[in-house]
């Protein structure tokens, strides 16, 4: 057996990542999610200081806060699905359990009349009401809507005591009558075929849904859309409370701030960059900071504080020095055409990039979470999530997301007019410079894609639903071929209809794919192929190898290594990583479906598979010495073997 020897090389990136804000009495409240355990923040706008930072004890993150009728907070958080209350006048923090069981997450939250504080969950779709006066939780029977995971957003309407629901990964707008406990959809026909309905807000008797890119204003009377933004790439957390002259609310749409005018319901650019989306807002109306008629604030995704004046127009962004990054976890690695390990955040993205001559890791920004990278020459190509976005870098460059010339640069996206959300799978052939992309699509939709695009011409061809009903999540090149791996499952929140996981081949002069089969009977992902150095191609299909030569068109070797059973999964689009190592072998880890993982070796000739490690580790990549870097959570190792 080989021998392994680790070394943990630290956190690869740090973020400040907010994902919702309460603004009250000065003070804003959130939650700082990642590292080892969530953090709740309260900040003084008017000294920012960040006066408490209190641990979440169990908790990851949380999506949803929000500010009591008792002035206590509350936050919703994941993966726990725990509801925790903080008193600030008090100084005291209470874990309230599971206020719906077997939840892992609160997604929204919204405090209501009479002292009542209303929620809703994954993955049963369920609604919980809090009485905060004697802390007792009530859950409404069954799902909010049957056969759906997701109440993504809530809103409470002041009007007329109701609560609106909003449904995800299949859109619906859900009126719950409170006093009758009659549900209602009153989902918008145009928005049927949308994914998310993301957030939710009641005002001044209209409701503001973001409904996958879209804002949408809705007469809560009629049900009516009085008007929308439409194809959004990033919103703010749903829109602010009126503003203080009653005539407006504000939000952010692709980094801008907007205001909508109540009165004569048209969207008003204000032209001011917020850098960041705003995760929530708030009104100061005693011109604390010098502005006229008050101050429209906002804490962004990533930490920083914006202030505008209502009626004055001037605006600043500011760090808060005491709001501290936290480590977050790896999403995807790989070795860069310069040598170096770049290694892109989950959610809130951040590219770590660790140099193996000099040891050092430094953190680059500008780039969200990528899902699949790739290299051909001296570029890189990134594949962000959501919207399946396209990014080159140039290696030999600076990089300078934010430049007038920006390094890396988007090329173009695979959501409006293909419906697809995260490019898992990406390949490259050199000699005729063409990038392959295999695809899952959008929440709620079956069908991936496979892309290919001439990086020198940005000539683009895409081939939505190439194998029926199946993502392409695995990818690997020989020749004029492309050899393709699918997974039975699309976007999140849509049930599988297809049993077994394909293989297929993908032939660049004749546009077509020209083979396709079952490669392993009863298999319902396969998240790995390479060419291994005996000339074939080799695939991990839900923990059994298979060995498929492209000469004669034909499965030669089939072994199961790894009991896995992908049956129970609610979803599997990656799983095990191959790579060919410097002594021809091939060397993989499989890891989101073992307990406790593994790192192993497969001796080409012989076939015979040593296990190298048992190993929490979900990516690798090798470097230029033949030196293997694996994910473990929110730290890189490398492993030298």
């Amino acid at each position: 057996m080989n021998q392994i020897r680790f070394t943990d090389m630290g956190f690869a990136v740090k973020k400040k990542n907010i994902l919702k804000a309460v603004f009250s009495k000065g003070l804003f409240y959130t939650v700082i999610s990642g590292g080892e355990i969530a953090r709740l923040a309260v900040i003084d706008i008017a000294t920012m200081d960040v006066l408490k930072l209190l641990d979440l004890d169990g908790a990851a993150g949380a999506w949803s806060l929000a500010m009591g009728g008792n002035g206590c907070i509350y936050a919703g958080t994941y993966y726990n699905g725990h509801l925790y209350k903080y008193d600030y006048g008090k100084d005291l923090l209470e874990d309230l359990g599971q206020p719906v069981p077997e939840q892992s997450f609160i997604w929204d939250m919204d405090a209501g009349k009479n002292k009542r504080v209303y929620g809703g969950t994954y993955n049963g779709c369920r609604v919980f009401e809090l009485n905060e006066e004697n802390g007792e939780t009530i859950c409404f029977d069954g799902p909010i809507v049957e056969n759906e995971e997701y109440v993504r957003s809530i809103a409470f309407d002041n009007d007329s005591g109701d609560i609106y629901i909003g449904i995800s990964s299949h859109p619906y707008i859900i009126k719950y009558d409170l006093k009758e406990r009659k549900k209602t959809d009153i989902t918008p026909e145009q928005y049927k075929g949308k994914s998310c309905v993301l957030d939710l807000n009641a005002a001044a008797g209209k409701l503001f849904a973001i409904i996958g890119n879209d804002l949408a204003v809705i007469d809560k009377a009629t049900g009516t859309v009085e008007n929308a933004m439409t194809d959004i790439v990033s919103l703010s957390r749903g829109v602010s409370k009126l503003s203080p002259c009653g005539n407006y609310v504000y939000f952010t749409a692709n980094h801008t701030l907007y205001m909508y005018d109540i009165i004569k319901n048209i969207f008003q650019s204000l032209q001011i960059d917020t850098q960041e989306e705003i995760m929530g807002f708030g009104f100061e109306t005693d011109n604390k900071f010098g502005f006229e008629g008050g101050s429209l604030v906002g804490l962004t995704k990533d930490g920083k504080l914006f202030k505008y004046g209502l009626l004055n127009g001037e605006h600043s962004i500011s760090e808060i020095p005491g709001l501290p990054a936290q480590p977050v976890d790896i999403q995807t690695i790989r070795k860069g055409p310069d040598g170096n390990i770049y290694c892109s955040g989950y959610l809130l993205g951040g590219m770590g990039v660790y140099f193996p001559g000099s040891r050092k890791m430094l953190q680059y920004e500008g780039i969200k979470q990528v899902e699949g990278m790739c290299v051909i020459g001296g570029r890189m190509f990134f594949g962000k999530y959501p919207g399946s976005e396209i990014f080159e870098f140039d290696a030999s460059a600076k990089w300078d997301a934010g430049g007038t010339l920006p390094n890396p640069k988007k090329l173009f996206d695979l959501r409006k007019d293909y419906a697809q959300d995260r490019t898992f799978a990406m390949a490259g052939m050199e000699d005729k410079r063409l990038l392959f992309i295999g695809s899952v699509p959008e929440y709620g939709k079956l069908g991936g894609a496979f892309t290919q695009y001439n990086i020198d011409t940005g000539s683009l061809t895409v081939y939505n639903n190439i194998i029926d009903n199946q993502s392409v999540v695995s990818l690997a090149c020989r020749g004029n071929e492309v050899f393709g791996g699918t997974s039975v499952w699309g976007g999140l929140g849509q049930r599988p209809t297809e049993n077994e996981a394909k293989f297929f081949i993908w032939d660049v002069e004749k546009l077509q794919k020209t083979f396709e089969i079952v490669p392993v009977k009863g298999k319902k992902a396969i998240t790995s192929l390479i060419r291994a150095a005996d000339d074939n191609i080799w695939g991990l299909a839900e923990g059994t190898l298979f060995i498929f030569n492209p000469i004669s068109r034909k499965i030669i070797y089939t072994s199961r290594l790894f009991p896995v059973d992908y049956s129970s999964c609610g979803h599997m689009w990656r799983d095990a990583f191959m790579e060919c190592g410097p002594d021809g072998n091939v060397y993989g880890i499989i890891g989101f479906s073992t307990k406790g993982g593994r790192v192993f070796c497969i001796n080409t000739r012989t076939r015979e598979l040593s296990i190298l490690a048992e190993k929490e580790v979900s990516g690798m990549t090798m470097d230029s010495e033949g030196n293997f870097y694996l994910i473990c959570g929110k730290r890189l190792l490398k492993a030298e073997i």
